[in-house]
């Protein structure tokens, strides 16, 4: 549906978006992932035709966009601010574009009451904003931006000003709503979670372009670059010294030349060092010896963070690499897990198709 080629704004000298090249699909939740000044906001803002480009093309349905304004594009956005109109009730702030598009009293009636059963408001249509709450707003907000059937939303961070429980909740509802009505999102976020809570593909993107594309699954397991397996989610870091292929697996030497087994597969042309990447889920905790055949350290148990149902150990392995590991403290059973302390030497271990080999 939406094809971005060779995008690329300045600022001065300066490249927020350079080169980027992306497809986006019909009916897809797309989402694009990335620290502060990455160049997210600003190639949606291009897209929804608030920014012009200094070079490339913005297709939609192979149609060139690039010097379209931006209200004639079949496009809207919703942003952080809920931007709502003070004055007006939660529907007429919902069929203010019908109205501006001139359409009959029936039709606007219709449709708006159709947002308001979608985003669960039936019943506050005659509300004023200010009675309603930020989860509230922001769904009339999403309401106001769906009602004229747009081809793609654009959504700019919507959630960031929402605390974490409710944030959590509009994840769900945001997802279902997509799915329901099919139309395509491309949601803007510096938040991994939102990321891998609700999109079906999320591109990475950092220094104004695209480091990583792939499905939730792929990012999180198989990150292409360190950057990456930093940015999403948590993950050790262990530098190598050497590695050694074998026929089944790589066997990898880090300083002191102590080393494990690894079936993960070897960064192609990569340049400088290669660091071993670890989830802290993907390593258990011992005191009687290595759950694994292949790879075992033995540790010391440095400090515990408590969060309820898991805690997160910090561990000095025996060669001085520090990593931090997930342990549940409840078993679905309502058995007892084995509980460690602060202090124990203990063993690290992990399977060896866990973790995976990352250039810098």
């Amino acid at each position: 549906m939406l094809e971005l080629r060779g995008l690329t704004k300045l600022y001065g000298d300066f490249p927020a978006v350079k080169d980027l090249d992306l497809v986006v699909q019909d009916s897809e939740f797309f989402c694009l992932l990335g620290p502060s000044g990455c160049g997210k906001t600003t190639t949606l803002r291009m897209i929804a035709g608030f920014e012009q480009p200094d070079a490339g093309e913005i297709l939609l349905n192979g149609n060139n966009l690039s010097r379209i304004p931006a209200h004639k594009r079949d496009i809207n956005t919703v942003f952080q601010s809920y931007a709502l109109f003070p004055h007006l009730s939660v529907f007429e702030n919902i069929a203010f574009g019908l109205r501006i598009s001139k359409r009959h009293e029936d039709e606007i009636s219709d449709r708006v009451n159709a947002m308001l059963k979608l985003v669960a408001l039936d019943g506050f249509e005659g509300r004023m904003p200010g009675r309603l709450s930020g989860g509230q707003q922001q769904r009339v907000t999403l309401a106001r931006a769906l009602v004229n059937e747009p081809k793609i939303l654009l959504l700019d961070e919507p959630l960031a000003a929402l605390d974490a429980k409710l944030r959590l909740q509009m994840q769900v509802e945001l997802s279902n709503i997509q799915r329901q009505i099919g139309i395509t999102f491309i949601f803007i976020t510096h938040n991994q979670e939102e990321a891998l809570t609700m999109a079906d593909r999320i591109a990475v993107m950092d220094q104004g372009h695209i480091c990583q594309i792939g499905g939730p699954d792929d990012i999180y397991l198989r990150p292409n670059s360190k950057f990456v397996a930093d940015f999403i989610g948590q993950m050790n870091f262990i530098k190598t010294s050497k590695i050694v292929s074998h026929t089944e697996s790589n066997e990898i030497f880090l300083a002191g030349e102590r080393s494990f087994l690894s079936t993960q597969p070897i960064p192609e042309n990569h340049r400088g060092d290669i660091f071993f990447g670890i989830r802290p889920e993907q390593l258990r905790m011992s005191r009687s010896g290595p759950l694994t055949r292949e790879n075992g350290f033995r540790a010391h148990i440095l400090n515990e963070i408590y969060y309820g149902d898991s805690s997160i150990f910090v561990v000095e392995l025996e060669k001085g690499e520090t990593v931090s590991i997930m342990h549940q403290n409840y078993m679905p059973s309502g058995s007892n897990p084995e509980s460690f302390l602060e202090g124990e030497d203990i063993f690290v271990c992990w399977g060896i198709q866990a973790g995976c080999l990352l250039p810098e």
